[in-house]
């Protein structure tokens, strides 16, 4: 397993642009901040989101690899388990969301204290960490270029709606707000929701690769 994990590590490290991109769309509205040019909330937030977006795929570019080149063919005639490569992936994808973290910090740099950056960037990558497990799971029942597509339809399509509802008035959620508003009760509940996702999505990931090869 641990040689399937360092495979994906080699494999980004490989393309550093795939980590480099994400920092720099990070700091655009933070460089632009400094030089006191003002853009808009919703460039802001297409930033951000393209930054996070980057990162987040990261894991199934991975998968995307593999499924091009027929990777785990070569797996199942190895002499490796199909619960090794899925806890793999699950692995890398961990390895990941802590540098989704780090991007989260840079991205909320400034706009609040370190207090409230930690808690959010907290709880907004252990949100996106739920959902990862879960498209991780997808992806292995349905396929890398099916499950892709509609993330990335779906994902920029609700960052263009609430940004489009909020500059309008339609909508009022000041998510940054919820963000900041520290709750224990929040927080932990969103970091044992993301360990159960991970498990039980792992799990599932199994269940679904031995029936397929079935």
């Amino acid at each position: 397993m641990k040689s399937l994990v360092l495979k994906d590590i080699y494999l980004l490290k490989s393309n550093k642009k795939i980590l480099l991109m994400p920092i720099v769309f990070a700091l655009i509205p933070i460089i632009l901040n400094i030089l006191n040019i003002e853009i808009s909330l919703f460039s802001k937030n297409i930033f951000s989101s393209v930054a996070i977006m980057m990162i987040f795929m990261t894991v199934y570019n991975s998968l995307s690899f593999d499924d091009e080149s027929k990777f785990l063919d070569y797996v199942r005639a190895m002499p490796l388990k199909l619960d090794d490569y899925v806890r793999g992936k699950y692995i890398f994808s961990l390895i990941v969301y802590v540098f989704m973290f780090l991007i989260l910090m840079l991205i909320n740099l400034g706009n609040m204290n370190l207090t409230s950056n930690i808690y959010a960037s907290l709880i907004q990558c252990g949100i996106m960490s739920i959902l990862g497990s879960t498209i991780l799971m997808l992806i292995f029942k349905f396929g890398i270029k099916n499950i892709s597509q509609i993330v990335f339809i779906l994902y920029f399509g609700l960052i263009l709606l609430y940004t489009f509802g909020d500059m309008t008035g339609i909508v009022n959620i000041n998510i940054g707000a919820m963000f900041q508003s520290f709750n224990t009760l929040i927080l932990v509940g969103v970091l044992i929701l993301s360990v159960v996702a991970y498990f039980l999505m792992q799990k599932m990931s199994v269940k679904i690769l031995k029936a397929n090869e079935g």
